[in-house]
């Protein structure tokens, strides 16, 4: 009994290495496999570590590297959205503001639920002193999430840098 318990034993942890081996080959990304591991909703690890190293090299103030590892990780997934954010905010912190923008943009293009996108595309705007586009995106992010008061407060910051007094004293009221 022992041993036909030990030969079992023996087959099954050998059928789970076959198994991790076939796993983990799997995940080494060949088309057929890619697309298992999107309908199962999985996420490649080299794309999820390209993408974990960017945000690492984002919050050190390392734009450039975050920028180069967040333009892989878009290369390897066109819908990786919060690299396009997290990049957004890295040319941001370059001043490539155009380049940030087109980002910001096509963030809330793939999920209009990251407001926040819209709201950093009105900062760089607000930094060109743009403040006519600035106040547009400010606008666009409180359309996108209404309870957020610095939308409005923002918006009120821009239209008053425009000398339109009452559009800011109206926008000022709605964040208060």
């Amino acid at each position: 009994m022992v041993k036909k318990i030990t030969i079992a034993l023996s087959l099954l942890l050998t059928g789970l290495a076959s198994h991790a081996q076939q796993d983990s080959t799997a995940l080494g990304g060949s088309e057929v496999d890619q697309s298992t591991m999107d309908s199962l909703g999985l996420v490649n690890p080299v794309l999820q570590k390209k993408y974990n190293s960017g945000v690492t090299a984002f919050t050190a103030n390392k734009y450039m590297e975050a920028v180069q590892l967040f333009t892989e990780v878009i290369l390897m997934d066109e819908m990786y959205v919060d690299a396009y954010f997290y990049r957004g905010q890295a040319f941001q912190g370059l001043e490539k503001f155009d380049e940030a923008i087109k980002d910001f943009d096509k963030t809330v293009l793939i999920d209009p639920n990251i407001h926040e996108a819209a709201y950093f595309k009105g900062k760089c705007y607000m930094d060109q002193g743009d403040y006519e586009n600035s106040a547009k995106a400010f606008d666009q992010a409180s359309d996108l999430n209404k309870s957020d008061e610095k939308y409005p407060y923002f918006k009120g910051v821009a239209e008053f840098q425009m000398e339109q007094y009452e559009l800011a004293i109206k926008s000022f009221d709605e964040a208060i």
